[in-house]
């Protein structure tokens, strides 16, 4: 069959419709999708397959005409190779053919569709390329505006997308806003002159499930009945390499949004991505100084009254540290600290809690100011939602959060981190393999036990009556070590010591005999049991 060439090459810098948004623009029922990849591309324009045929091309979409089902899967990673963003193929209707091209597409991270039987393919063309145009249309639109610059950033976003536009940034703070001559719209004036979204919009997404989906994904997000009886309301995401940068929020105006309003929403967060980037590395010196005073307040409790002020965490009734830590040996590097910490500001933002939140290596120190309305069960509903929004942030590794005891001063802080620290420690030695909250003043034995063990191991004390029935164990194969520490830990009931060690409770009580004939071990002397417990707390 005799096939048309690539389409001509098109400007480096044209960004292009995102993959996941062809089929919603082409809403005429053309393609349906196969596989979205999570990380996403955009098609600039058409390739046509051809067999044994140079065809493809960087960011292209390519269609697969008169190309037998039977090879769709090998096309499909040929495609990759060739760096097409996405591909369109014949209608499949074998169960197998879906399968291996499922398979392909996700390991080759590219977009694939299939044509409805009744479309055309030139119809297909010509709707991908009219889109790609009004992409570029529109992104030209915008190209002028300095980097960096929100306010003509918005001005000209609001001209792309029909409607008064705002930037907020991840933290629902306001960063710029267009000019608006429209009928009034209260939500987005309270939003503009508090510098921040209202409390009743805030309460609204997370009601609908908003929150979630604009921390972690590229979802264009439709609001029609929002508080206020405000208007219809269109937000995304701004995004950069996972992490939100910031929201991006477009009004209803005097006139409908266009029909293609989410393919266009996608399009103006891409362009104000660098904008944001740029806001950020600006920003960046200040930010650094905030998080320095932070991590000097969590580890000495020495802060200024201003500084405080500055944190928004002052004044307040109280104070009460969440700490968050993955379990055992697993590890957070910058982008998994960059998006746990974000996950729980936006969290806390969505339920009006003020907090300041880093990270001191691998664990998550989130400090929350207390007002008097909030009391330990709210502060247990607080860290419930943070540990859920950490471990999504994350990608469901299991977390370990730790509370402390409430503080009533600044000053308690670097105290109340030391508790944390301590229960999270607690539990991390002990081999827990599902995500947990303690409070510390849940956990003080067992962070006392902790403590004093830690001191006895530190001073190098050893007991001969324990070396002598590890020298026995060692000499004869006997077991004295472990039935010591079993009926330690049955707190001298033998019974359950002897179900442990599955012997009979007469044999296990011999055995204690000989344990004191041959060490002179009294396990009727308190400090001889404690001292015991102690030294064998950590052996295995």
């Amino acid at each position: 069959m005799r096939t048309s060439t690539p389409s001509e090459p098109r400007n480096a810098a044209s960004d292009g419709v995102d993959v996941g948004q062809l089929q919603t623009g082409l809403h005429s029922g053309l393609i349906d999708a196969i596989h979205i990849p999570e990380r996403r591309a955009a098609v600039t324009g058409i390739a046509v397959y051809e067999s044994a045929a140079q065809w493809g091309g960087l960011s292209q979409l390519a269609l697969m005409i008169g190309a037998p089902v039977s090879m769709a899967a090998t096309l499909v990673g040929e495609a990759a190779d060739r760096g097409c963003a996405a591909v369109v193929l014949e209608r499949i209707d074998s169960l197998s053919v879906m399968g291996d091209v499922n398979r392909v597409a996700a390991q080759r991270r590219i977009a694939v569709f299939q044509r409805h039987r009744d479309a055309s393919w030139l119809t297909i063309a010509d709707a991908v390329r009219e889109l790609v145009r009004r992409a570029d249309t529109d992104q030209e639109a915008a190209a002028g505006v300095p980097i960096g610059d929100l306010s003509a950033l918005a001005e000209a976003l609001a001209t792309m997308l029909g409607g008064p536009v705002i930037i907020e940034d991840s933290k629902f703070s306001v960063l710029a806003y267009s000019s608006s001559t429209g009928r009034i719209d209260r939500g987005r004036d309270v939003a503009i002159l508090g510098r921040r979204i209202p409390d009743e919009w805030l309460k609204h997404l997370e009601a609908i499930g908003a929150t979630e989906r604009l921390l972690s994904s590229d979802a264009v997000i439709d609001v029609r009945n929002g508080p206020f009886q405000a208007r219809r309301r269109v937000l995304c995401a701004i995004r950069a390499d996972g992490f939100t940068l910031g929201i991006l929020w477009l009004a209803e105006g005097s006139e409908p949004l266009a029909e293609d309003i989410a393919l266009r929403m996608a399009a103006a967060a891409r362009i104000a991505t660098p904008h944001l980037l740029r806001h950020q590395e600006e920003n960046f010196g200040y930010r650094s100084a905030q998080l320095k005073i932070l991590r000097g307040l969590l580890t000495s409790g020495q802060v200024s009254r201003s500084a405080a002020e500055e944190l928004r965490i002052a004044p307040a009734t109280g104070y009460v540290i969440v700490a968050l830590r993955c379990l055992g040996d697993a590890t957070m590097d910058q982008v998994d600290r960059n998006r746990a910490i974000d996950s729980i500001a936006l969290y806390c933002q969505s339920y009006r809690w003020r907090e300041a939140t880093t990270a001191i290596g691998h664990t998550i120190y989130c400090l929350i100011a207390l007002t008097g309305e909030q009391n330990d069960a709210s502060v247990d509903r607080l860290a419930d939602g943070l540990s859920r929004s950490a471990r999504h942030a994350l990608q469901n590794r299991e977390i370990l959060v730790a509370i402390s005891d409430v503080g009533a001063r600044l000053s308690d802080v670097a105290d109340l981190r030391e508790q944390t620290d301590r229960v999270l420690d607690v539990y991390d030695r002990g081999n827990r393999t599902r995500s947990a909250i303690v409070r510390y003043a849940e956990e003080i034995p067992d962070v006392l036990l902790r403590t004093l063990s830690d001191t006895v191991d530190a001073s190098g004390i050893r007991f001969h009556k324990l070396d002598l029935l590890r020298e026995h164990d060692a000499t004869t194969g006997s077991d004295y070590i472990p039935t010591v520490r079993a009926y330690l830990q049955a707190f001298g009931n033998t019974q359950v010591a002897a179900d442990h060690l599955g012997l009979h409770a007469t044999t296990l009580r011999y055995r204690l005999k000989r344990i004191s004939a041959i060490s002179g071990l009294d396990l009727n002397a308190p400090a001889q049991r404690l001292l015991c417990e102690l030294l064998l707390r950590d052996e295995s």
